[in-house]
């Protein structure tokens, strides 16, 4: 058996010692899925930004996320300085702007404690983080614990939203919707975080007008 499968089944038994099954969450709390042939009308204007970043939270929220609202670089930069901390080595995206870095040992991701990426864009409907391959994939799956940036004005109010902006851009190798920390039930019907990839996710909103050369 490799390595990483000891490690793997180590944490799910550790995760299910004296663990009581979880209760089934019941139906899926956002919008019902398409039917089969037909589509949506969408409406002509999103609704209010704030709004939709209430959704966009709602929702990360209720997948076991964590979400701040920063309103500034210095606040950002302020609250990452203080998280980093309690880190020993940092790993970093490649399209996170300098300025949402931290000076601390930097590893490969394969070694980091911590990842700090940045996000393409989000979608409010379904609570997800639109990760861009460009920043690098191993940063946003290896190390246990994730910090993502998004621009509040990136939040799409639909998934369908951002289908469309996707026509607009060049497309990268792939993208990944993230919605929530890695888990996993399938053994046993017991949730168990960090199974796929991080086990915290902290999705930072940077609710300030964005400047072209810094994301």
């Amino acid at each position: 058996m490799s390595g990483s499968r000891e490690r793997i089944f180590r944490r799910i038994k550790l995760a299910l010692k004296d663990r009581p099954p979880a209760d089934y969450p019941g139906s899926f709390p956002g919008e019902s899925p398409l039917e089969c042939g037909k589509s949506r009308q969408e409406p002509n204007e999103d609704p209010p930004r704030t709004e939709i970043m209430d959704r966009f939270r709602g929702m990360m929220e209720a997948a076991g996320a964590e979400v701040l609202v920063f309103e500034g670089i210095e606040e950002a930069g302020a609250w990452l300085d203080d998280f980093t901390q309690g880190f020993g080595s940092v790993a970093y995206g490649r399209t996170v702007p300098e300025v949402l870095r931290i000076a601390s040992e930097k590893r490969e991701p394969s070694n980091a404690e911590l990842g700090v990426s940045m996000a393409r864009c989000a979608v409010a409907e379904t609570g997800s983080l639109v990760m861009d391959a460009r920043d690098g994939r191993r940063n946003q799956l290896l190390p246990p614990t994730q910090v993502v940036w998004v621009w509040s004005e990136a939040i799409h109010a639909s998934a369908l939203k951002f289908l469309r902006e996707l026509d607009t851009e060049p497309m990268p190798s792939a993208l990944g919707l993230h919605s929530g920390p890695s888990k996993s039930a399938d053994i046993g019907q017991i949730m168990v975080r960090g199974i796929h990839g991080p086990g915290r996710l902290i999705a930072g909103i940077l609710d300030w007008p964005q400047d072209p050369g810094s994301g």
